[in-house]
């Protein structure tokens, strides 16, 4: 079984090199795509049919007719974390391989992390995994769970990139994009793919609902300080509106977590590192989408009165302040243009390190013969 569960990872500081490196890379993205590029096309036009691919895999109440709220999983493919020691997490060459391996084993949606120095990825790895789940058998009717892109996206030049690629959907890091959230959440309607901002506090989190963002993911783990809140999630969840739809990430290393989760009314956990540490990652997959809580009208009977003061109580653990009005906000901090970092980063929602992980536990081959059904290991 996994080793219990740490609540402290790597601080923040590491941001202070990744987003001038992330802006530089940016620099270099738009001097490759001129005027009449692919990418530039997208960020010029509005596209006319209406995305719903993430809504439909999150939302799996709307496919049943009785009233039992259900949970959806999103995997979070990474080959490793910023945020951990040792940061490793997962090898793998093929990136389209292991998601079509997640799909066969029920995951509703992927998340590709792109970073190459903070996961190891590759805008690339976001069009492998897209040819590779249309190549994945399915059920009769049924489509491909969409696939996230998770990066420091801080330009619209990445959300066409991402899209060109075959992405449904962006994460958008509501403490590191600051001010430019409205701008950020505007291309990516204009473009046709859901935003899903990443908060972690109260205040990030009225932020972005008042900026009109539909898809809310609820990090437990608050960037800067690499503490874990395991009920942070619980708490901002009963601020948010019912047509909202909601990601719970950070913490999620067991199936109780998860349930837990669910039942407070989330939409989807993420499972990162604690579905690698898992005995049966297509177990736990499978368990988590059974589980049949409360009906969605139900959902946070019996919550606090106040939530407000629930956070704010959580704020007051931190062990130094936080303004999250800025965030990471390209050209506002001391380090990054004039703004100090301590704004309150949020980790990427990973938990139990390579450590934790006995010997070569988890292998494709392995995820393959659960997901066909085979017995043995």
């Amino acid at each position: 079984p996994p080793s219990p569960q740490p609540f402290r990872g790597r601080d923040g500081r590491y941001l202070r090199d990744a987003v001038p490196r992330k802006m530089a890379a940016v620099d270099r993205l738009l001097r490759d795509n001129g005027p009449e590029s692919d990418l530039q096309l997208r960020l010029s036009y509005m596209r006319e049919d209406l995305n719903m691919n993430l809504t439909r895999a999150l939302r799996r109440d709307i496919h049943h007719d009785d009233d039992v709220h259900r949970c959806a999983v999103v995997v979070d493919l990474k080959r490793r974390s910023p945020t951990m020691e040792p940061p490793e997490v997962l090898s793998f060459d093929n990136s389209g391989r292991m998601a079509s391996l997640f799909a066969l084993s029920g995951a509703d949606a992927i998340m590709v992390n792109t970073d190459e120095v903070l996961y190891g990825g590759d805008p690339e790895d976001i069009r492998e995994c897209f040819r590779a789940l249309r190549a994945t058998p399915g059920p009769v009717g049924s489509s491909p769970p969409p696939l996230l892109c998770k990066d420091l996206i801080l330009h619209p030049i990445q959300v066409a990139q991402a899209v060109e690629f075959g992405a449904s959907a962006v994460v958008l890091v509501a403490c590191v994009v600051g001010g430019h959230l409205t701008a950020l959440l505007d291309a990516c309607t204009i473009m046709g793919v859901d935003a899903v901002v990443e908060v972690h506090t109260l205040q990030e989190l009225d932020n972005a609902l008042a900026e009109g963002a539909t898809f809310i993911m609820v990090n437990q783990w608050d960037r800067i300080t690499g503490q874990l809140h395991p009920r942070q999630a619980e708490t901002l969840r009963r601020r948010l509106p019912t047509n909202v739809v909601s990601l719970a990430c950070g913490g999620m290393y067991d199936l109780d977590t998860a349930v837990r989760m669910a039942d407070a009314g989330f939409d989807a956990v993420v499972l990162g590192r604690g579905l690698v540490a898992c005995e049966e990652p297509s177990a736990l997959i499978r368990d988590i989408r059974s589980h049949k809580g409360l009906p969605r009208v139900m959902m946070g009977w019996g919550a606090t009165s106040n939530p407000r003061e629930a956070a704010t109580a959580h704020s007051c653990e931190h062990e130094h302040e936080h303004d999250h009005d800025h965030g990471l906000d390209a050209g506002a901090h001391a380090h990054v243009g004039g703004v100090d970092l301590s704004d309150g980063l949020e980790d990427d929602g990973e938990l139990l390190g390579p450590e934790d992980v006995e010997g070569d536990s988890f292998t494709a081959e392995d995820l393959l013969r659960q997901a066909r059904g085979e017995e043995g290991r």
